[in-house]
């Protein structure tokens, strides 16, 4: 198997081929089996595993729901298929998850703030929301790059967790998965049914700590495929067309 800590220009396809590599590891059973129960040919599914083709959309989908994973940890440097919680940990997890999870429509979202050290500018980071079992998933990208940061991620910020609902507002609780693996917390009002724009509030980690700061979801077309998606986690001019004035008029009533 690869390893990556090696290089600092490791490509999205090595990547791939990495996580397919440890996905095909951890489940067990042979490639020849792998690719008749996705019904993907072992030829077209050794060059992913040999880094020279990227899946497309629908396969990328038909290798997450076979694996269990979410489509986004397919293109994650690192990602490990098995996370094992410590024991004094799952009765903090069990509270949480103890209710039934938000009818709230999964697929992906965009998540603006004003940047605290621009107000000219509002960050755009992608949520990807995933029933997970009988739990409501949630990953969330911030800073996309096509090279690595210094970290070794591809994204500066990439929280993942667990939505639940109480007393009207969702409450998106996660843990940076990259350095400086600091927790997070986003909310908003939500009446169910209601998905397309939600104010709310987004707790941000800053040098001098925590800050709490206006924020907006809005659900993405449903058309955005996720590799498009991905690749504008990023700043934009606040005037800038992308941003909208519904987000716009939310964000200028509510200034950092």
């Amino acid at each position: 198997m690869r390893r990556f800590g090696e290089r600092t220009n490791v490509t999205l396809k090595e990547v791939v081929a990495d996580n397919l590599h440890r996905l095909c590891e951890n489940d067990g059973r042979s490639i020849a089996y792998i690719c008749r129960a996705m019904r993907i040919s072992r030829s077209q599914f050794d060059r992913y595993l040999a880094a020279e083709n990227l899946p497309t959309e629908g396969t990328a989908k038909t290798i997450a729901n076979f694996f269990r994973i979410a489509e986004v940890d397919l293109f994650q440097i690192g990602f490990r298929a098995q996370v094992n919680i410590p024991a004094e940990y799952e009765e903090a997890i069990r509270n949480l998850t103890h209710l039934p999870a938000p009818r709230f429509q999964g697929g992906i979202y965009y998540l603006f703030y004003q940047l605290m050290s621009d107000s000219n500018r509002v960050m755009c980071s992608i949520v990807i929301v995933k029933p997970r079992g009988d739990d409501l998933g949630f990953v969330r990208l911030t800073g996309y790059s096509k090279r690595r940061y210094s970290n070794g991620a591809f994204f500066r910020g990439r929280h993942g967790g667990i939505v639940v609902e109480r007393h009207k507002w969702l409450y998106f609780a996660g843990v940076n998965m990259v350095p400086e693996y600091e927790p997070s917390m986003i909310m908003f009002r939500w009446i169910m049914g209601d998905e397309d724009v939600l104010p709310g509030k987004a707790s941000i980690a800053t040098e001098r700590g925590p800050v709490v700061i206006d924020a907006v979801l809005k659900r993405a077309p449903d058309d955005l495929s996720l590799r498009h998606a991905v690749r504008m986690a990023r700043a934009y001019p606040r005037n800038a067309a992308f941003i909208g004035d519904d987000v716009r008029l939310i964000l200028e009533d509510n200034p950092v």
